[in-house]
């Protein structure tokens, strides 16, 4: 199976338990079932301030893309 083959299913699986194409980290550690402090790490995450405060996003490819691949 072609790596983004692989990729578009674990998007689709993504999509399946609720997450949106723009998941912030909360959400994604509630799927995951991970803390906050272990995927902050990854390499996954675009940084936004809104109001003094910083929130980070990714995209549900991106995390898919990482999920498969582990970079």
């Amino acid at each position: 199976m072609l790596e983004s083959e692989e990729i578009t299913m674990q998007m689709r699986d993504l999509r399946a338990l609720g997450m949106s194409e723009w998941p912030t980290l909360n959400e994604v550690a509630k799927v995951t079932r991970r803390t906050a402090r272990s995927l902050n790490g990854l390499p996954i995450w675009q940084e936004e301030i809104k109001g003094g405060r910083i929130f980070r996003r990714t995209t549900l490819r991106r995390l898919a893309r990482f999920m498969v691949t582990g970079r």
